[in-house]
């Protein structure tokens, strides 16, 4: 058993161990309804105050659920305390008002691998622990603000939080991040169903994070549709927390452009990462790993698995010199990023390509193993700057010659 799928099973058993939100334990808990504090929720009327009056009672009463009924409730940015439940009941939409400067304030955060000033979220915890948001209703982000500090709100954002889960809500957005956990630890996102259009428009965004499980949700959203990242730059190597411990399960992915990338913000390191039994459509990426020369940082120890692609054209991609994302780059050797220890196997491709892999010139991409890919169509697996690669059963059903490969050193 190698190490990822060992981190993986006891990951799995600390996330089973966290309670499951509004479940049975959590009936015995003290309930608030919004409604009981002034909120209408008539699409029209601001609800924040009367929202956050319930929040901040349930937090002095030491924990509960404050449920969202039925309606449309217009609300700015709430933050929830610790010990709370979240409950947004069925038929039910948390709306986003667009009154960015009046209805979000400013707060410390992280955006795009920087600390610095950001609008807070619609939904925020900060420094909270055992939270949880669920129910069947909707989150609706209202896209406003740039991205320039301070930056536009995200939609649901955790900072320095522990056991966190999101469940079974809906969740909408018009560009900009959408679920931005940033430094938590143990955090189970499943169920959710999260769509997105513009620019910037990612679904999730682990940040610096430890022990996190993305399992049974869908995304169709206008960027990356699961985006992990540990910063960048010298800001992110200096402050030093990686992204670690991450498994995506049981996901569908039905359109954007990668369904689950690492980096480009990596400088802070990312590691320990499960990719398992998902579905890719229609995307430009699959599975992406991208960084450039002078973001430092690394990614190891990294799986991906058991995966089908319709209507994506790289099935895979993995390169050292990607061009966005540029900022204060970190010069000389310290600046060339470290990628090791990565496997992808059992990818069933259909109306796609394969993809490929660019290692750095510097710094080869070390101990890459691929197997089990069969491309039901003319698609090839291009392989450059590469130590350390174990390849086999890599299959195209129409052509013979399925990989190309470029400065490649085979493991013995």
């Amino acid at each position: 058993m190698n190490r990822n799928r060992v981190m993986a099973i006891l990951v799995a058993a600390v996330f089973l161990s966290m309670p499951a939100g509004c479940t049975e334990g959590a009936r015995k808990r003290t309930g608030f309804s919004v409604r009981d504090f002034g909120a209408l929720g008539n699409g029209e009327t601001l609800d924040t105050a009367a929202i956050q009056k319930a929040l901040d009672e349930c937090g002095k009463a030491g924990g509960g659920i404050v449920r969202i009924p039925a309606g449309n409730y217009l609300s700015g940015a709430i933050f929830i305390k610790s010990n709370t439940t979240l409950c947004i009941e069925e038929g039910a939409v948390l709306q986003g008002s667009s009154a960015e400067s009046r209805d979000y304030p400013v707060i410390d955060s992280r955006f795009a691998g920087t600390e610095q000033k950001c609008h807070a979220s619609l939904i925020n915890a900060i420094d909270a622990h055992d939270v949880t948001i669920t129910g069947r209703g909707t989150v609706a982000g209202s896209g406003i603000g740039g991205s320039r500090p301070p930056t536009g709100p995200r939609v649901i954002e955790f900072i320095r939080c522990r056991n966190v889960l999101l469940e079974n809500i809906k969740v909408t957005n018009k560009g900009r991040w959408t679920i931005h956990p940033l430094y938590c630890k143990n955090v189970i996102i499943r169920g959710l169903d999260i769509r997105t259009t513009g620019p910037n428009a990612d679904g999730i965004d682990p940040d610096s994070c430890d022990k996190v499980l993305i399992t049974k949700c869908t995304f169709e959203t206008g960027d990356d549709c699961i985006a992990i990242k540990s910063g960048k730059n010298q800001q992110a190597v200096d402050i030093g927390i990686p992204c670690q411990n991450v498994t995506v399960t049981k996901c569908t992915m039905l359109g954007g452009h990668a369904c689950v990338a690492l980096g480009s913000e990596i400088s802070g390191g990312i590691r320990n990462i499960v990719v398992k039994n998902c579905v890719f459509k229609n995307m430009h990426r699959g599975f992406d790993i991208k960084t450039r020369k002078g973001r430092g940082g690394f990614v190891e120890n990294v799986t991906v698995e058991n995966i089908k692609t319709f209507g994506v054209k790289n099935a895979i991609l993995m390169r050292m010199d990607y061009p966005g994302n540029k900022g204060d780059l970190i010069e000389g050797p310290a600046g060339i990023s470290t990628v090791r220890n990565i496997t992808c196997r059992n990818f069933d491709i259909h109306n796609g390509g394969m993809g490929g892999v660019r290692g750095a010139k510097e710094s080869p991409i070390q101990d890459l193993t691929l197997k089990n890919f069969m491309c039901h169509g003319n698609g090839k697996l291009k392989i450059e700057a590469v130590n350390g690669l174990v390849i086999e059963n890599i299959r195209n059903k129409n052509t013979d010659k399925a990989v190309t490969m470029t400065n490649v050193k085979l493991r013995d």
